[in-house]
């Protein structure tokens, strides 16, 4: 169906999609925020520069590597968050479409019967036939680049949904390891408590024989048994913990909450830590995720103000047609039956009562939001890595202390137990030094797991392994 006529007019109306509109969005400036200039975090003893790698490998334990990968590829969330990508990638095509005409093709046929006169005036009724083969191309001149800023601000979401992708795998990561750390100190500690209660018991009947042969006064016999009580309930406590931890990071990961699952001894990771680099907080600001979708939310809201004072301005549309139409279908492609139009059309709002131009101030405002937020967000980034540095710190005194406590108990009772054994000590004092050095060896435990924990937050704050997790996870950027 070729047309000479309207050959042209599409020639004419692709030009068109070629002219550079004129943008009425303001320009991205640099947002200040305060601590972005300095030459270190204020935690950072190490002053050396930060390093990326795959931090969950630092553990030195294939189980944690294992469930990482796992996760990342059969978790819900890392799936959901992965198909909300793919729905703005769409959304990006949808956007995009405008920027070239649209062509549309028409096929139609009819009959009708209509009234006629004569000469003489008589009516008499006449039937017609009616056939078409139109094609047609409609296109909005981008005169103010508002479809083109749209189709960016589509483009800009897109990038936000992979920041988002990415934040949903570090958080995935961190969970992972910090339940999976949880739950190797808590299968640590319940010997501990099964031999608290163990020696709880004893110490409670030989505290009942004192008792009632009068050599041990009310209050230490009720002191004793209620000790004895708490240990228990501090046992099925614990025991109830680690089933519910279990189930917890099996449905994070996507798999049956009952199945199976293998966790490394928590001696394993009885070991010092290196303080880790945090390196410059302007390079945080690139690395963070949620840092860089708070900057892709000011750019859209930057564009959302051209597209809005476009709205003030005229708006101009072309479209064109072109095909065959006749009464006769023998006759539809024929020379004299080939049909053509090109139509222009202006359209300039007059007056909407002020909605327009509020519009545009509402986007204003909203932008001046997005600044608020991204500085919000790169502050909280700063706050999260000095806090995690400064915990790690105390975390490191605390343990050295307690450490140290440990050794001292375990000397007492070391003491406490050859007196006992010799007959200068009682059973008493025997089981009570017992307790004290299981109960501290408990204190020890959840030190190291709170500095585990630390370390994952650490890691966290800093943005650590993100494209080891794309690698991982093998989405990677369009």
């Amino acid at each position: 169906m070729a047309i000479h006529g309207f050959r042209w007019v599409l020639v004419f109306v692709f030009l068109l999609v070629g002219m550079w509109g004129c943008s009425l969005a303001p320009p991205m400036k640099k947002i200040e925020v305060p601590g972005t200039s300095r030459a270190a975090f204020s935690g950072d003893k190490t002053e050396l520069p930060f390093v990326d790698s795959a931090w969950w490998t630092s553990f030195g334990d294939d189980n944690l590597v294992g469930l990482v990968r796992y996760a990342l590829k059969q978790s819900p969330d890392a799936r959901h968050a992965l198909l909300n990508v793919e729905a703005f990638r769409q959304q990006v095509i949808i956007a995009q479409a405008p920027l070239l005409p649209g062509v549309d093709f028409r096929g139609d046929i009819g009959r009708s019967r209509q009234p006629t006169y004569d000469r003489r005036g008589n009516r008499k009724g006449e039937e017609f036939n009616n056939f078409g083969l139109l094609l047609t191309a409609s296109y909005e001149v981008d005169l103010w680049k508002k479809i083109a800023n749209s189709a960016e601000v589509a483009r800009l979401a897109l990038l936000s949904s992979h920041e988002n992708l990415r934040t949903v795998y570090q958080t995935l990561t961190a969970n992972v390891a910090r339940l999976y750390f949880e739950i190797s100190e808590l299968e640590a500690e319940l010997p501990l408590w099964e031999q608290l209660l163990k020696v709880t018991k004893l110490q409670a009947d030989d505290a009942q024989r004192g008792y009632f042969n009068g050599i041990m006064d009310g209050n230490t016999y009720l002191s004793i048994q209620q000790r004895e009580e708490k240990a228990r309930q501090d046992l099925y406590a614990n025991r109830r913990k680690l089933s519910v931890l279990r189930f917890g990071l099996n449905t994070l990961m996507g798999k049956e909450p009952a199945a199976p699952l293998s966790v490394s001894p928590f001696s394993n990771f009885e070991k010092g830590f290196a303080p880790v680099p945090a390196g410059l907080p302007s390079e945080l600001l690139k690395r963070r995720p949620d840092v860089r979708i708070a900057e892709l939310r000011v750019r859209q809201a930057l564009l959302n103000i051209g597209i809005k004072k476009a709205a003030l301005l005229p708006n101009l549309t072309l479209t064109a047609n072109g095909g065959y139409r006749s009464d006769e279908l023998s006759e539809l492609t024929s020379g004299p039956s080939k049909v053509w139009a090109l139509l222009g059309g202006l359209v300039q709002p007059v007056f909407h009562r002020g909605a327009k131009k509020a519009a545009v101030k509402e986007a204003e405002i909203e932008a001046q939001m997005a600044v608020e937020t991204y500085r919000k967000v790169a502050l909280n980034a700063f706050r999260d890595v000095e806090s995690a540095l400064a915990i790690y710190e105390e975390l490191t005194r605390q343990l050295e202390q307690e450490q140290q406590a440990y050794r001292n108990e375990l000397i007492v009772y070391r003491r406490v137990h050859t007196s006992y054994l010799s007959g200068t000590r009682s059973f008493q004092e025997f089981l009570s030094a017992k307790i004290s050095l299981l109960s501290r060896r408990v204190i020890v435990f959840r030190l190291y797991l709170r500095l585990l924990e630390n370390r994952v937050q650490l890691f966290t704050a800093l943005g650590g392994g993100l494209e080891e997790l794309t690698k991982i996870s093998g989405v990677g950027y369009e």
